[in-house]
């Protein structure tokens, strides 16, 4: 396959981790159909093809620079004059609370606006990064790009994309109709509820709202976008393990054939330089995306801990829509997270099962023998582990370690509020966890 066909298939593979990111504007990129021209004396149907490019006047572009100003404009003549509004009160009762939402309000819109601004000004990164993958993948389309693989793997692709969705509406649906539903229908106190922001037309509150929702809960689109590469290297992998199981099946059973040694000789040197583009992707993928995911992980990691936090909050001021809205929010970051670290593991895993299935290649002559060797040594020392900055090895276990420390972390906050509670001067016996209940 040459270039353009290769980037061509690779995009329609991309289809969906593309469109998540083009939504939330992290990636300003938009894919482009060019004619191809064939010379002939027939018409025929016009052939185009796909590429990822830059443009100004596309959806994808000019969205996200209204998007900021009208943040910008919204957040400097609404939400800075209302903010001196009992809108969050409950959470001005104790400086904990008001630490805590303060630094999660902060952080959050920093990182989700600071996305945005850093995609724009590193479009040609981007582009070139893109370019690079193509580029290498193109030098070994014969092994990855056949449909079976292909269609298998677009349809893994287009699975996440709808289960992120569906976390995604998880935290949505309940901060816009859970609380009021709860509200109205079962008469559960709420004083941050939709139904009491349009009884008191606080516009203002709701527009904000909707603003959260949008720059805050689609940052987990991004997961799809950065676990997409890391995927391909997964495919390259499982159809490089597919041709040494073929090559080990075939010299069983053609055993002495020297016309079909010369044709495993040529198929283990393809299966090495597979491995050999993937090794040089795995490491290029480390060195271009490490800031980004590390500030992913931390970013996870305070996500996490200020949705649990809020929801024990909402939970003690009977915010019963709050409190499922902030556990589905951590739940959805708990499973972006999760994603990463599996997407990591399975890159080690193939690794492994190729090794395996290496060793299971028998009836070679020599220079196979020695060809073999030299492969198995490369797989064995050369290994692929997602690992950005060389901080740490994203994988499961990493994943796993990082949430028993938020456990720990969880209960440290909790007993810090606690005692803050029961610190307040002239503050009744359930004063504090109830007041809001009190205000019907």
């Amino acid at each position: 396959m040459d270039l353009t066909s290769v980037e061509d298939l690779l995009l329609t593979l991309l289809k969906y981790p593309l469109l998540g990111v083009q939504i939330i504007g992290y990636v300003p990129l938009t894919i482009t159909q060019t004619p191809v021209q064939t010379p002939s004396k027939i018409k025929s149907t016009p052939r185009y093809t796909k590429s990822l490019q830059f443009r100004w006047l596309r959806t994808s572009v000019l969205s996200q620079l209204v998007l900021l100003v009208l943040f910008s404009a919204f957040s400097y003549l609404v939400i800075a004059p209302d903010q001196q509004t009992d809108a969050f009160d409950q959470y001005n009762k104790l400086s904990t609370d008001l630490v805590i939402v303060s630094v999660i309000s902060f952080l959050s819109l920093t990182n989700t606006m600071g996305n945005r601004i850093y995609g724009y000004f590193t479009v040609r990164r981007t582009l070139a990064f893109w370019q690079m993958h193509c580029h290498q993948l193109q030098k070994i389309a014969n092994i990855w790009s056949h449909p079976e693989f292909t269609n298998l793997f677009r349809k893994q692709v287009r699975v996440q994309f709808c289960w992120t969705i569906f976390f995604l509406h998880l935290p949505i649906s309940t901060t816009l109709f859970g609380d009021l539903i709860l509200t109205k229908v079962f008469g559960f106190p709420s004083k941050t509820s939709v139904f009491k922001i349009m009884q008191t037309e606080n516009f203002a509150l709701f527009w904000g709202l909707v603003f959260w929702i949008y720059l805050t809960y689609s940052h987990i689109l991004l997961s799809n976008w950065i676990t997409f590469f890391v995927k391909i290297y997964n495919l390259v992998l499982k159809c490089v393990i597919k041709e040494v199981e073929k090559i080990a099946k075939s010299n069983d059973a053609a055993a002495g054939n020297y016309a079909h040694d010369f044709v495993t000789l040529d198929k283990i040197e393809e299966v090495t330089r597979a491995y050999d583009v993937i090794s040089g992707l795995v490491d290029y993928f480390n060195e271009k995306l490490s800031v980004r995911l590390v500030g992913e992980v931390w970013i996870c990691i305070i996500w996490i801990l200020g949705c649990i936090y809020f929801s024990i909050v909402s939970y003690k001021m009977a915010e019963i829509g709050s409190m499922l809205t902030n556990m589905f929010a951590a739940g959805m970051t708990m499973r972006t997270l999760y994603t990463y670290g599996d997407e990591g593991e399975n890159l080690e895993q193939n690794r492994i099962l190729l090794i395996k299935r290496l060793c299971d290649v028998n009836n070679l002559g020599k220079v196979g023998t020695k060809k073999l060797k030299f492969l198995n040594r490369k797989v064995i020392n050369c290994k692929l582990s997602i690992s950005p900055g060389n901080f740490f090895t994203l994988n499961r276990s990493f994943v796993l370690s990082i949430w028993s420390v938020l456990i720990t972390l969880i209960i440290v906050m909790a007993q810090v509020r606690d005692s803050d509670e029961m610190g307040m001067p002239n503050a009744k016996s359930g004063e504090i966890s109830n007041f809001n209940a009190s205000k019907k």
